[in-house]
């Protein structure tokens, strides 16, 4: 699991750094697969997908490799994959996304937001 999270991290220091108005071009996609499928020999990992949506258009959606090592059923850009507590990251970054554009505050209480959340603490 931490080697998954570990490349997830690598790839997007490798291709984060994305120009806003850079046109994602069939040979990026090119380069893209050559690197995952390297990063796969490299990390040993058997399967993974990747989508990729520029201006709201589905540039790439893709699936390599296996779902399970030993057996054939390929990955593919609708497998589902168990990512357990990665959410919380996901979850944290979506909501300093959030702050940043002054949607919301990391002040602010849950129940502001979704009324029916309750916890001990009715300040939450």
């Amino acid at each position: 699991m931490y080697r998954n999270i570990l490349f997830l991290i690598c790839f997007l220091f490798l291709f984060g750094k994305a120009d806003a108005q850079k046109v994602f071009t069939s040979e990026d996609v090119d380069s893209l697969k050559q690197h995952i499928q390297q990063a796969m020999v490299d990390w040993k990992i058997p399967g993974l997908a990747i989508g990729i949506v520029q201006d709201g258009k589905v540039v790439m959606a893709e699936g390599f490799g296996v779902c399970k090592l030993g057996e054939d059923q390929k990955v593919d850009a609708n497998t589902m994959f168990g990512i357990a507590s990665n959410t919380k990251a996901f979850t944290a970054s979506a909501l300093g996304l959030l702050v940043n554009e002054g949607k919301l505050s990391w002040d602010d209480r849950v129940v502001d937001y979704l009324p029916y959340f309750e916890l001990y603490d009715p300040y939450v």
